[in-house]
């Protein structure tokens, strides 16, 4: 529990003013990207049934009060810096636990909202799940991933 602290106090040093940028150039490349990572699911044994509802950070990039609601970030701006952070800093470790499972339906923003979700409202995997249109088992892989990188930060 300790860590998982570590890790959340870590990114909220992240939103500092030593991070801002323009947040209409990131918004832009990070709805590019999750546009072009999202397929069309296929259902396997291991995925659970969900409905077609899903959530993306698309839906919530242009909307502080949004961002700041599920993540606890102060701005989109703050959300994308964070990110970009992350993935400097731990790409290849990123890239190889959150690409060995199922999960490619979500690109990198997608799985860093999962992740503060999860750690700012108390979110259940099972909730996660259904909201993201994925399986249980793959929340908890990208949780755990993205804290792991969290972490090393």
């Amino acid at each position: 529990m300790e860590r998982h602290r570590d890790a959340v106090e870590g990114l909220l040093l992240l939103g500092d003013s030593q991070f801002m940028c323009e947040a209409g150039t990131q918004t832009a490349a990070l709805e590019v990207q999750c546009t072009e990572t999202q397929t069309p699911k296929s259902t396997t044994s291991s995925e659970t049934q969900t409905s077609p509802l899903t959530f993306r950070y698309s839906e919530i990039a242009s909307n502080d009060e949004a961002v700041k609601f599920y993540t606890g970030l102060p701005t989109c701006s703050v959300f994308e810096q964070v990110l970009a952070h992350l993935l400097s800093c731990s790409s290849p470790t990123l890239a190889v636990k959150s690409h060995t499972t199922t999960n490619v339906r979500l690109c990198d923003a997608d799985r860093l909202l999962l992740t503060l979700m999860r750690l700012r409202l108390g979110l259940l995997v099972q909730d996660l799940a259904y909201r993201f249109g994925i399986s249980e088992s793959t929340v908890s892989d990208i949780f755990l991933a993205w804290i792991d990188a969290c972490n090393v930060l």
